[in-house]
């Protein structure tokens, strides 16, 4: 299931898709619910659930982190995954060249775009993309609720 999540949401963004009108976004609503969908808005720099965490962007990332730490322990104990990843070479370059640094809080944040940009590194979409595949997960109602013209959005099968 989450695989193909991720499958919809890249094309997406390889296609520059974007829901930037209301027709736009209630006609992907329209289709990813005809096929047993939903559509969760995601506003990625709201407050974090995670103290120690600057967004909630930074939290779902460093959830994919510790799920891909994880991974690698449990492979090395000879025990299977808990999370699994696409073969996706982009990807995966993408979830590993992503740098976090401390904020004046002491809180973790994930490197900005600008600041990837100033790196000679592209967005990381795809990664952006499979991060959110898993966010529904990390929200507490009501919580991280926004337009889906300003924020992001997530699908999860009903």
């Amino acid at each position: 299931m989450t695989h193909l999540l991720y499958v919809i949401l890249v094309l997406n963004i390889e296609r520059n898709y974007s829901l930037s009108s209301k027709e736009e976004y209630l006609y992907f609503i329209r289709l990813i619910s005809n096929h047993g969908w939903e559509v969760v808005p995601v506003n990625n720099g709201a407050s974090s659930l995670d103290e120690y965490c600057a967004n909630l962007v930074t939290e779902m990332w460093s959830s994919i982190r510790t799920d891909l730490e994880a991974n690698l322990t449990n492979f090395i104990n000879g025990i299977p995954g808990v999370i699994e990843l696409p073969v996706d070479d982009t990807l995966i370059s993408q979830l590993a060249t992503s740098k976090w640094r401390m904020t004046s809080k002491d809180k973790m944040i994930l490197e900005s775009k600008d600041d990837m940009k100033k790196r000679r590194l592209k967005s990381p979409n795809r990664a952006d993309a499979y991060v959110l595949t898993f966010g529904e997960y990390l929200m507490e109602p009501d919580e991280h609720i926004m337009t889906p013209a300003i924020g992001s959005v997530t699908i999860k099968q009903i």
